[in-house]
This record gives C-alpha cells, sequence and structure tokens, in this order.
C-alpha cells in the first residue's frame, strides 16, 4: 500500500485504494472457495503446491510496477550496511516519525488497540459456529458473509462515503459501529442474525481499512512511506495475537465463557473509537490543511 501515491494521481488516492481493497476482499472470497474444490478432488499437497505457484505468479505484475525509490546506499566505511541491523534502524525511524506526526499517532493508538480487540474477535468465530450454531462447518458461511460485506464495504461505499466524511472521524466511527456489533453477535442464537450481524462488520471493515490506508498515505512524506507503514504494520500485526490469547484465556475450558469475551472484544473496541474520535476532532482541521497545501 505505500506505493499507491507513487502510482497514481494524488486526487485518487481514495478511488485507487479502494479499487486495491476490493480486489483482496474479492480474493479472500475466492480464495477459500477454490482451496474447498481443490481438496475436494485432490489432497491438502496438491492444495498447496497450487498455492505457492500462485504466489510465485503474484511477482510477476509486481516487477513490472517502477515507483520512484531510493536506492541501496552504504555505510561511511564504504562497506554495505548490514541487513537486520538496517532494518531494525528503519523500523525504528518510521515508528518514531509516527509517534512525533499527530494524525499517524492517532492512527497508530486507535489501530493499536482495534487489532487487540480483533484478534479476539476472530479467534471467536470458529466458536460460535461450533457452539451457537452447532455446526463447525457455519464457519465458513460466516467467513463467506464477512468477505462479502469486506467487498460490497471497499468496492462500493468507500470512495463515495470517504470523500463526503472526514477520513480519521470515519475510521473512528466505523471502530465504534464493530465493537457495537459485537453485542449483538453475543447474544445472537439464529444462524441468519449471525450471519447478517459479521456481514454488517465486513461492511464497516471494508470502508474503515481504505480510510486507514488513505489517511496514512497522505499524512507520511513519500520518503518516509515504507518506513513508517513497515514499523506500524509490524507494531498492530504484534498485537493481534495477544488478543486471540486474551480471549482464549478467558473462555478456557468452559464454552459458556464466549459471551463474555465477545463483550470484552466489543468493549476494547469502542474504547478504542472513543480515543480516535476524541483525538481525531482535535487533528483534522491541521490534518486536512495540511492535506489542501500540499495539493496546491
Amino acid at each position: 500500500s505505500s506505493l499507491i501515491p507513487d502510482l497514481v494521481d494524488r486526487g485518487r488516492i481514495t478511488e485507487a485504494n479502494a479499487a486495491h481493497g476490493s480486489v483482496l476482499s474479492a480474493m479472500r472470497l475466492v480464495g477459500p472457495a477454490a482451496a474447498a474444490a481443490l481438496l475436494a478432488v485432490f489432497n491438502y499437497e496438491v492444495a498447496l503446491l497450487v498455492a505457492a505457484a500462485l504466489l510465485l505468479l503474484a511477482v510477476i505484475p509486481y516487477a513490472t510496477l517502477r515507483p520512484v525509490v531510493a536506492q541501496a546506499g552504504t555505510t561511511p566505511s564504504g562497506r554495505k550496511p548490514r541487513i537486520a541491523r538496517e532494518t531494525l534502524r528503519h523500523l525504528a525511524s518510521g515508528l518514531t516519525y509516527s509517534l512525533g506526526s499527530r494524525p499517524l499517532r492517532v492512527l497508530l493508538i486507535v489501530n493499536a488497540i482495534y487489532s487487540l480487540a480483533l484478534g479476539g474477535v476472530m479467534v471467536l468465530f470458529p466458536l460460535i459456529a461450533t457452539e451457537v450454531l452447532g455446526v463447525s462447518a457455519q464457519y465458513g458461511t460466516m467467513m463467506t458473509a464477512f468477505g462479502v460485506g469486506l467487498l460490497v464495504g471497499s468496492a462500493v461505499l468507500a470512495a463515495p462515503l470517504l470523500r463526503h466524511v472526514d477520513k480519521p472521524t470515519s475510521f473512528a466511527v466505523l471502530t465504534i459501529v464493530f465493537g457495537l456489533l459485537c453485542g449483538p453477535l453475543a447474544f445472537a442464537v439464529h444462524p441468519l442474525a449471525v450471519f447478517a450481524v459479521v456481514l454488517l462488520m465486513g461492511l464497516g471493515e471494508g470502508v474503515a481499512e481504505v480510510a486507514y490506508e488513505v489517511i496514512r498515505q497522505e499524512a507520511t512524506p513519500a520518503e518516509l512511506r515504507g518506513r513508517v507503514f513497515a514499523s506500524q504494520d509490524a507494531a498492530v500485526t504484534l498485537l493481534f495475537p495477544v488478543g486471540a490469547a486474551v480471549a482464549g484465556a478467558l473462555i478456557g475450558s468452559n464454552a459458556a465463557h464466549l459471551t463474555a469475551a465477545m463483550i470484552a472484544s466489543g468493549v476494547t473496541m469502542l474504547i478504542a473509537g472513543a480515543v480516535g474520535l476524541f483525538l481525531a476532532r482535535r487533528i483534522e482541521p491541521k490534518w486536512v490543511a495540511s492535506a489542501e497545501a500540499s495539493d496546491v
């Protein structure tokens, strides 16, 4: 996603991210269906070989991209820097810049708490399928509903909505909505109710992902995008399994604790959204002014 601003006009960044998100969401639907079809006809080895071949094919279109990027340099001594040391240095500098920039700091805080809660929600989906819906195969249906919501949210709703609504505010509000939806999901017992709530979660997530990418692309200087995005993604990704582990600990060996774990995840998302909404209102005028100035 750090390459998108180098490949499209600045005025079309939102539309480009919406298109990018819609393709990813579509693949989240097609991928599991294709894997299920392969497993029905062949075995796990064939499915994994096909997946590996597709990953190799994905390198081809990336190799044709020609954004303007800086070339790797050398140390003052003339020696090439060690990869591990340089990677850590770049991550540290990206995180330092994120913490020093108000829009990026708000985004990092909100998304970190959100990822913590999302880890809990996603680990509970299979338990909802088995303990509430009674059939483990319903997990696939739940993920399909979530994927459909992601696709519609990113492909249909994101671009027109984000043209008329402040992006930081919309990201925070959608986080609150996701948290609120955890309540009905915690008490839903009918399959249609579960699928409807999961579909709505996917819709909000699809728009929120586009808003998230646009905010950090517009708020980060081109020469720092790789470092900033890598450091933010690393920090947020580390919290996802923590949320999953906490949710698992809350449930333990008692499936009756499923409702409490889902509510806890929802409350955590509400906190993230409330913090983001409060901070977004403080940085929004300055962020919009800086974005508009850079367009001139």
